[in-house]
């Protein structure tokens, strides 16, 4: 099978236009994957292979500076049936990349630490207030996230009060586990954040800062616990290297299985 170039995939493109599997934000070049249009992002930095990562915004290749532009597509050609398989699983259309669109109303269900918990809306019409106060939780079978507005109200509005609250519990929940396993490890958090980051869960730095999505709280409680302890074993290991993944075995040996199915979650969207 021939290899393209990225000239010869140019001029073709221009006689027949086809758009990209997944349009990258920032593309540096293009070439024919298995009959797909396949966009990329390449980087080069000090390596002796080359990585490959795709995410939600595309194709991201990674590259020794020594290592020249059509071998590196090579390479991208001999992939490219994993690379076109994972592209089109993270297509906004894929069945599995659906999103739930939470409807700010009373009676809804908000999905929480793997379940859900209903919300009402528990102020009379007669009495609207003029911001978003906190919700709170009552306690019951099931629980109740009781949200002080009336029925009717602006959805911004519940949406801004509900994620005031949601952040605090997950905040709370973060430095129960947190406090759970760093001990273990024999590691120190300095500072807990959460973050709204687009493409990762959670990060950690060299100084003992770990951020975390805040809604990872919409997932089940081993999927928190998973990312938690990654990003605590980062404290040890700051790399993926196999000590990592051992570190994050001893504390969760199915962590395989939790890491598979972090890949299939998707957030709900808050509007």
């Amino acid at each position: 099978m021939p290899l393209f170039s990225s000239a010869l995939l140019h001029a073709s493109s221009e006689a027949t236009p086809q758009q990209p599997l997944l349009q990258h934000p920032e593309p540096s070049g293009h070439l024919l994957l298995q009959g797909e249009m396949v966009n990329y992002l390449l980087q080069r930095a000090r390596r002796r292979s080359v990585g490959m990562r795709i995410t939600d915004q595309g194709l991201g290749v990674t590259a020794p500076g020594w290592l020249a532009l059509p071998q590196v597509e090579a390479i991208l050609q001999r992939k490219g049936a994993w690379i076109v398989g994972k592209l089109r699983a993270h297509h906004p259309s894929h069945p599995d990349r659906q999103q739930t669109v939470l409807q700010w109303q009373d009676g809804m269900l908000l999905p929480y630490l793997g379940g859900h918990i209903p919300l009402r809306l528990t102020v009379p019409d007669s009495a609207r207030p003029r911001s978003s106060p906190a919700a709170c939780l009552l306690p019951g079978e099931p629980p109740v996230l009781a949200v002080p507005l009336p029925v009717g109200s602006d959805p911004a509005w519940v949406s801004r009060s509900v994620q005031r609250w949601f952040r605090e519990q997950a905040l709370e929940h973060f430095t129960q586990r947190i406090a759970c396993f760093a001990p273990i490890l024999g590691v120190r958090c300095q500072s807990l954040q959460l973050s709204s980051a687009r493409t990762r869960w959670g990060s950690a730095s060299a100084r003992g800062v770990i951020r975390l999505h805040w809604g990872l709280l919409h997932f089940a409680p081993e999927l928190v616990d998973y990312v938690v302890v990654h990003e605590l074993c980062h404290l040890r290991e700051m790399n993926h290297s196999v000590r990592f993944w051992q570190l994050v075995e001893s504390i969760l040996p199915d962590y395989r299985r939790l890491r598979q199915q972090l890949k299939a979650v998707r957030l709900p969207v808050w509007q």
